[in-house]
């Protein structure tokens, strides 16, 4: 078997280029300081890029867990009952959850994925 290596190469980007600082000693000199190696730069800027990701992730995940104590919760205090003797469980109405996201996919892929390609004209 032939040996496969991999290489990764950081390309230097243009993006946050304050960070770029941290690669000249702050008076000029030669001496030995910590100053940062371009590898250390370019990964502090990936991290950076992540940002954005994480915070828009922020909004899922507050409100996420709250679908399970607050949703159950409100169950609780609600009408539940179908009939006289049927009564639906408070804990059951998160599955409701689960099939409103199942019965929105089909929504989003043929109605506003359409639209949105429409509006910024790329495919």
């Amino acid at each position: 078997m032939a040996s496969i290596s991999f290489c990764f190469v950081i390309i230097f980007l243009a993006c946050n280029r304050f960070l770029n600082k941290a690669l000249v000693p702050p008076d000029g000199s030669k001496e030995d300081r910590k100053v940062c190696t371009i590898t250390e730069i370019e990964e502090a800027k990936a991290v950076l890029r992540l940002v954005p990701i994480w915070t828009t992730c922020l909004g899922y995940a507050v409100v996420s867990p709250q679908s399970s104590t607050l949703f159950t919760k409100q169950g609780v205090t609600m009408d539940r009952s179908i009939t006289s003797s049927l009564q639906i469980p408070a804990a059951s109405l998160q599955s409701f959850i689960g099939l409103g996201i199942v019965g929105f996919i089909p929504i989003y892929d043929r109605i506003l994925v359409p639209i949105a390609r429409a509006i910024t004209r790329k495919p």
